[in-house]
């Protein structure tokens, strides 16, 4: 379980950094990086994370990411600065931001209307343009993390590893160099985006943002959205999506490629970060065995699908 922050700290936050007090404070999500609240003041909304783990140069690098966003008309929330004209507060060890409350609702575990579909592509593929022009020399993670970040944890289940090692032999084939290499998101996934009247309204949460393929976070975001346990894969969902995502974006050679590999690798990678946590107790088992189950039926539909899905692919790239 995940520890909470103590509510007089947040109303110190509060109070002496933003000149809120007397505000109501709910829990949004407690994570293991950071935990956001919801204020409420007199009719106001904002949502202050206050982060548990990160160093104060990576909450100025996330911060700088997000302004960079926004002055290229990027939907994302802003930030609100502290009195002292600060964009981070502290207060004893601990850093916070307070940013927008947008208003909006997740997508619907459900097939997506397929205007809000080619609206996402849109927004998401304006946000990869942007970010293929951003310095990333701010991030530093390497790129070996999409590929290799699991092979030192010890787990349950084999297969997978054998599943992950299959598909990376198959990309061996291909001349990874000629990738391009970004700044990426990497988790658009349906927490992470507000929408409303059919319309993206919002991208959220810069927190595992890194240097990475760009075409990494392209596999990832149509996984991620368009191909689920409850759904199956919507095919005209990601039609509609790559409408969308080609009058902002496209893919060069080798990244076409590489994109059916890395939409394979996408839930592998994460199923074994899964189990690896199942292995250690690393949360809620129930919750990460289900995650784990839903992971996997999502790499057997893609699996069961790579004919159709690569006519798909051809059609649009």
């Amino acid at each position: 379980m995940t520890d909470t922050i103590d509510n007089k700290l947040l109303q110190k936050f509060l109070e002496k950094d933003y000149n809120l007090s007397n505000s109501k404070i709910e829990k949004i999500e407690l994570g293991i990086e950071n935990h956001n609240y919801l204020i409420i003041r007199m009719n106001q909304k904002y949502v202050l994370r206050v982060y548990k783990k990160k160093k104060i140069n990576q909450i100025q690098n996330e911060i700088k990411l997000i302004e960079y966003l926004l002055t290229n008309k990027v939907s994302t929330p802003r930030i609100f600065y502290t009195m002292k004209n600060e964009p981070i507060s502290q207060q004893a060890n601990h850093y916070a931001v307070l940013f927008e409350f947008v208003e909006g609702t997740h997508p619907p575990w459900a097939r997506l209307d397929l205007g809000l579909c080619e609206d996402i592509g849109n927004k998401i593929g304006l946000m990869q343009k942007v970010l293929l022009s951003y310095n990333p020399n701010l991030f530093n993670r390497n790129l070996a993390d999409s590929f290799n970040g699991i092979n030192n944890f010890e787990v349950i289940e084999k297969d997978l590893l054998e599943k992950k090692d299959k598909i990376l032999r198959e990309l061996n084939k291909f001349d990874l160099k000629s990738l391009r290499q970004s700044v990426i998101h990497s988790d658009i996934i349906r927490e992470n985006i507000i929408v409303d009247n059919n319309k993206l309204i919002s991208i959220l949460d810069f927190d595992d943002t890194h240097v990475d393929y760009f075409v990494w976070d392209v596999a990832a975001t149509i996984s991620h959205l368009f191909i689920t346990k409850s759904v199956g894969i919507d095919w005209n969902g990601i039609e509609s999506f790559l409408k969308g995502y080609l009058k902002q974006n496209n893919l060069i050679s080798e990244e076409k490629k590489v994109l059916i590999p890395f939409l394979r690798l996408v839930n592998i990678r994460l199923a074994l970060i899964i189990d690896w946590r199942i292995k250690n107790n690393d949360g809620d088992i129930e919750d990460l065995m289900s995650i784990k189950d839903s992971l996997l039926v999502r790499f057997n539909l893609i699996e069961n699908n790579l004919g159709q899905i690569t006519t798909l692919f051809n059609k649009y790239f």
